[in-house]
């Protein structure tokens, strides 16, 4: 198991952030949160401090990008290109908006699913698509 922690909320609200992910090339990635819990005088003997909840992630595309790259160790520009054709974008599309050669973006491709470990576009999209 690895973790990989972010602590971009504010202070007070969130604590942490960690993504978990398993050993294997086939297992997905979560995401826990651990919250703290305000203190409560009439708590009567029993006082929880933190809140955890594990999920997959849903938070917005940039945060969503780093998010995958903490999960899988992919580069900030291997998160985006993963996003772009899990949103259905076309690779000649991507590359152009990147300024980027076609054989660049395999290039691309290829080592985000080396790193995720599927084998074909669509098992990508699924895979991130089940995070969202």
């Amino acid at each position: 198991m690895r973790l990989a922690a972010s602590e971009d909320e504010p202070a007070g609200e969130r604590l942490r952030s960690l993504v978990v992910r398993g050993a294997g090339p086939g297992t997905r990635p979560l995401v826990l949160d651990v919250m703290r819990l305000p203190k409560r005088p009439f708590a009567l003997g029993f006082e929880p401090r933190v809140l955890a909840v594990v999920r997959g992630s849903s938070r917005a595309d940039a945060a969503f990008a780093e998010t995958l790259q903490q999960a899988y160790g992919l580069t900030a520009t291997e998160a985006q290109i993963a996003l772009r054709l899990a949103d259905g974008d076309a690779r000649e599309v991507i590359a152009d908006d990147r300024g980027v050669s076609i054989q660049t973006l395999r290039t691309h491709i290829r080592n985000l699913f080396l790193k995720v470990g599927v084998r074909r576009e669509g098992e990508l999209s699924a895979r991130i698509n089940e995070l969202r």
